[in-house]
């Protein structure tokens, strides 16, 4: 019953959520990228880019699969083209996160509030929060990833085995760094007993999910699985994926010892931020390992985190993306948190005294509580700052509408935005259609040559003036360089 009501209060948080940013001020560049992407499936140019976020392309985006934006695109075709629609879809692809890993606690053996109360602790964790007000890819992929697990692993019939693979084959759709996590899951469910004709038909169906970009990327890039960060993972040195030109000094094929020597920098770095960053912003999973350290020293048996190791280990396995291109960022943890919370908290449920039986689960709900009190805290924040921006909003508006008048009499034109206007620029481009770009990283730098073969290859083009954001409504002249070719 606790679990249920802690679920309950969670959801009340999260439906609440919404209301506390109408102005969208959590969106980042990859939230408005989703919302340009998803508009362009309605167009004559479906996913051509109107931003350039990277350089590996410039004809067509690499930045995402199409998963995600398709779907923002049939959704927004029925409810209409707010943002607000793509915060309420992972709003509620959030709240069904904890039903899902409830199921899969009771497939794995686990207690089922173990599981519900983990989903739970996954809300309550602020970079989690952030993705779904941000209206972010990563709670979808989540979803789809617990739910094929949970068919493929109860797979006795053919539907479920190719339902389970279509939905991790999904979630590679929805996020390219899932790939290495759905093979390993159909090698983890045929260990753990699901038959090899269903580990088969699970395959298949996740190839077929996985088709609809494997076209496009075979039609548009010759290669099966093309990603702009593909050369960021395979450089043997660190590199920026907005750096121009998007290629690399050395790679693990010419530099071995130097790709070695990064990633193992870069999995020092995915430790020290993880923990740097995760663990203020996630306080209550730290009491429930502390909590769960006490009970295994106390009872010395047997875990349900030992007897899962192999799971945990597959899932810490999937972040060989993140090590390979060095993006140490602790929201790309949130499955791992998950299951680690799960374990645990199974292990606490099948404590052998029954004080401690009744007594485990209130201390998860008072982990759980705690979450919502810190989130509670940020979302204060959001409050305040969501406020703030609601009273610069107009400002942005004029500034990128005076742009857009500019635009109009040059269409073939395309603006590039200085640093600070990043994600004025990715609003630009999702609301208004201009034509933009963002400042390849680093490129103060350039040399005058290399700045010159970025105009030919991006141009015609002129730089956006970094001008104060106050209001004032200023010329073309005022707000942009010259022409260059």
């Amino acid at each position: 019953m606790l679990p249920w009501l802690a679920y309950a209060a969670a959801a009340l948080f999260y439906l609440c959520a919404p209301w506390l940013d109408p102005t969208q001020s959590n969106f980042s560049v990859d939230s408005w990228s989703y919302q340009e992407l998803a508009h362009s499936f309605g167009g004559d140019t479906p996913y051509e880019p109107v931003l350039l976020r990277s350089f590996w392309s410039l004809e067509h985006s690499a930045a995402f699969p199409p998963g995600y934006p398709w779907l923002l695109h049939l959704l927004q075709t029925v409810f209409g083209t707010a943002p607000s629609v793509a915060v309420w879809f992972c709003v509620c692809i959030a709240l069904l996160t904890p039903l899902i890993a409830a199921r899969l606690a009771r497939t794995l053996g686990v207690a089922t509030e173990a599981g519900l109360l983990a989903g739970v602790a996954l809300l309550g964790f602020a970079r989690y929060f952030e993705e779904v007000l941000s209206a972010r890819a990563i709670p979808l992929a989540v979803a789809a990833v617990l739910g094929g697990l949970v068919l493929l692993l109860e797979a006795r019939t053919a539907w479920r085995a190719v339902a389970g693979g279509a939905l991790l084959g999904f979630a590679c759709l929805v996020r390219f760094d899932q790939l290495p996590l759905m093979l390993l899951i159909l090698g983890y469910a045929w260990w753990r007993g699901t038959r090899p004709r269903e580990v088969a038909l699970a395959a298949l169906a996740a190839l077929a999910a996985m088709s609809p970009w494997m076209v496009m990327s075979w039609h548009y890039f010759g290669t099966l699985w093309a990603s702009d960060n593909s050369w960021v993972a395979m450089s043997s040195v660190p590199v920026n994926v907005t750096q121009f030109p998007a290629v690399s000094p050395g790679t693990m094929f010419s530099d071995p010892l130097g790709f070695a020597g990064k990633c193992l920098r870069n999995v020092v770095r995915l430790v020290y931020y993880g923990l740097r960053l995760g663990i203020p912003a996630c306080p209550h999973v730290a009491v429930l390992l502390l909590l769960w350290a006490w009970h295994a020293w106390r009872e010395r048996t047997g875990s349900a985190l030992r007897r899962h190791a192999s799971l945990l280990l597959i899932s810490f396995a999937a972040l060989a993306p993140q090590v390979l291109t060095g993006y140490p960022d602790p929201r790309y943890l949130c499955l791992q948190l998950l299951l680690v919370c799960m374990l645990c908290l199974g292990d606490l449920y099948s404590a052998p005294r029954r004080p401690l039986r009744i007594g485990y689960p209130l201390l998860g709900v008072l982990a759980v509580s705690l979450a919502l009190l810190f989130d509670a805290r940020w979302a204060a924040g959001t409050v305040r700052v969501s406020g703030e921006v609601a009273a610069t909003h107009e400002l942005d508006q004029v500034l990128l509408l005076s742009l857009k008048r500019c635009q109009d009499a040059e269409p073939q034109v395309r603006y590039v935005f200085p640093h600070f206007l990043t994600t004025h620029a990715a609003l630009y481009a999702a609301k208004l259609g201009g034509r933009a770009s963002l400042t390849p990283n680093g490129f103060e730098q350039l040399d005058a040559a290399t700045r010159r073969e970025f105009e030919i290859a991006v141009g015609p083009l002129r730089y956006v003036r970094p001008v104060a954001v106050d209001g004032t409504v200023h010329t073309c002249d005022e707000l942009l360089t010259e022409r260059r070719e």
